[in-house]
């Protein structure tokens, strides 16, 4: 789901002292003396409510109440590893992908393979391995992937006589600078998400992380990210793509002032986007990611989660149950779409008829069909610290722009994703 804001410092900390819950308040499991089950789910998906609501009134022994809370690293991460250590976490919590290896790494989420183990099936390949990273123990239910495309301003497009939108980043670059005789950026390169970036690195066929033997290898630095670097380094140098940070103030005006002509996004970006500038209706459109090789069709990745089983559930059963209905019921998939503008993550997505609906906004375009019609590599893996990965890119491109290079931006996170994982006992190749 969407991306926000990095964790805080502290929660490196936090999560080296996560001890199993003890406790029974704040949220965990409770049973009344009829045997009801009770579970607290945190999330943040937009009108996650409505999906849980259909669960509740087929379930009258297993009732979930959901709390909504901000995206992970806007806070919930960091409040979630507190609950974990205090013994008062909820019973199940939205986690993205990314992110699930420090919670696995820090025992803070539940080993559910008894209850989900023959779900493999159910879910895109390339989300199990997420989820059961050692290939034997399950910690958690895929629930959205973020396949990645492009949004574009038609209107701009057309104003400045492109007639389509670029199918190549080469094309894109020209369209950029054509753009630009107009004084519109193309889009923005965000200063803090790097995990957008990691999309694209992930799109050109990097892989920041790998385990060989008994040891970690590190990538950050391998060529086809570098590759991407000095792609995205050249359009800032050349003002044709502004840097600055997604979600904040300026960027929002920008899009809706005309400053960008687009946003390269994941498959949840549409349904933020038409929330975010309602009054652009019918000036937006949606088209593939530009690819590296004309005629290929790979995408990368920014965003999806999954829903674990927090540490310390006291009906982790029921709470598995919850997790595997609300990810691969149809019923609930199709809500999950419709209300809260998910891609899910299911194998075959092609009976969501929310998938395929045309909507206003969007032309009466489906927004979601170009994020679905691409092909993904399976290959990519997150490491056990993104934390301290994500963190220490971002401070690095803060400065892209001003005085730093995307380049050594990923020198820098390189050098200090080793040292972390270094610290906390991982072996690291390097």
């Amino acid at each position: 789901m969407r991306r926000s804001l990095v964790l805080a410092a502290g929660v490196s900390a936090l999560m080296l002292v996560v001890a199993a819950c003890s406790s029974s308040t704040g949220g965990a499991t409770q049973s009344d003396p009829a045997g009801k089950v009770e579970l607290t789910y945190w999330s943040w998906v937009p009108n996650m409510d409505k999906t849980v609501a259909k669960w509740n009134a087929t379930h009258p022994d297993i009732q979930v109440k959901v709390n909504a809370v901000p995206g992970g690293k806007g806070g919930t991460y960091a409040k979630l590893f507190a609950a974990l250590k205090a013994g008062n976490a909820p019973d199940l919590a939205q986690v993205e992908f990314d992110y699930l290896p420090n919670f696995i790494q820090q025992g803070g989420a539940e080993d559910i393979t008894a209850y989900v183990g023959s779900a493999k099936s159910k879910f895109v390949g390339w989300t199990w391995p997420q989820v059961a990273p050692d290939g034997k123990h399950v910690y958690a239910v895929p629930q959205d992937t973020g396949p990645m495309a492009l949004l574009y301003r038609k209107d701009l497009f057309d104003k400045a006589g492109i007639a389509r939108p670029p199918a190549t980043w080469q094309e894109f670059s020209q369209d950029a600078a054509v753009l630009a005789a107009d004084h519109v950026a193309i889009t923005t390169f965000p200063t803090n998400q790097s995990d957008w970036f990691a999309g694209l690195a992930w799109q050109k066929g990097a892989r920041w992380f790998d385990i060989k033997g008994d040891k970690w290898q590190v990538s950050l630095t391998d060529p086809a990210s570098e590759q991407v670097a000095e792609y995205w380094q050249k359009l800032i140098d050349a003002k044709q793509a502004k840097a600055d940070q997604f979600f904040g103030d300026q960027w929002t005006n920008d899009l809706t002032t005309g400053k960008v002509a687009s946003w390269i996004t994941g498959a949840w970006g549409p349904a933020t986007l038409s929330k975010l500038t309602p009054q652009q209706a019918g000036m937006w459109a949606v088209a593939p990611l530009p690819q590296w090789t004309a005629n290929d069709h790979l995408t990368g990745n920014w965003g999806g989660s999954t829903v674990a089983v927090m540490k310390g559930a006291k009906n982790p059963k029921a709470a598995a149950e919850f997790a595997l209905w609300l990810n691969s019921a149809p019923e609930a998939v199709e809500s999950l779409v419709a209300d809260g503008g998910l891609y899910p993550a299911v194998a075959d997505p092609g009976s969501i008829k929310a998938l395929s609906a045309p909507q206003q906004f969007w032309g009466q375009q489906s927004p979601m069909t170009p994020f679905g019609a691409q092909t993904l590599n399976t290959d990519w893996r997150w490491g056990p610290t993104m934390s301290e990965t994500f963190t220490a890119l971002n401070d690095a491109t803060g400065t892209v722009g001003v005085s730093g290079t995307v380049v050594n931006a990923l020198a820098a996170a390189q050098a200090k994703t080793v040292d972390a994982m270094k610290k906390q006992g991982f072996p690291v190749a390097q």
